[in-house]
């Protein structure tokens, strides 16, 4: 027997790194599934990421987790 809870994969964050085709084609896929997931976040000098508690953080071309 499988539970509802089975049914679900429970993720917090994930980071992923990918050309703006592939994630297009991510999102896609997704939806014919669909897959609900978080919307997408991109990682900018002016735009910090939350990942698990920490702030992702990029300048000068060096990734900082505070």
């Amino acid at each position: 027997m499988i539970s509802t809870y089975d049914l679900y994969l429970l993720i917090d964050n994930t980071l992923i790194l990918g050309t703006n085709t592939f994630l297009v084609f991510e999102e896609e896929e997704l939806t014919k599934v669909d897959f609900k997931v978080k919307p997408k976040e991109k990682l900018a000098p002016r735009n910090p990421l939350i990942f698990n508690s920490y702030v992702l953080i990029i300048k000068d071309s060096i990734l900082y987790l505070y």
